[in-house]
């Protein structure tokens, strides 16, 4: 549990503030409309494996 944590330490499960995702590098980009709006019908381990997931695809994003 503790690499799921450190990939997500600086994110609020809580409140993710989908409506204020950035361009770039932004693991929300990740995150599906759909699963946006249930946000807050996941339990906190969907929610964090949803981040993880979401987070890891950010990290890997290339720009020019």
């Amino acid at each position: 549990m503790k690499l799921f944590e450190d990939s997500i330490k600086n994110i609020d499960l809580s409140d993710p503030k989908f409506e204020n995702t950035s361009k770039v590098h932004d693991w929300r980009n990740y995150v599906p409309e759909e699963w946006r709006k249930d946000w807050d019908r996941f339990t906190l381990r969907e929610r964090t494996v949803i981040a993880v997931m979401a987070e890891t695809q950010a990290c890997n994003e290339l720009w020019d």
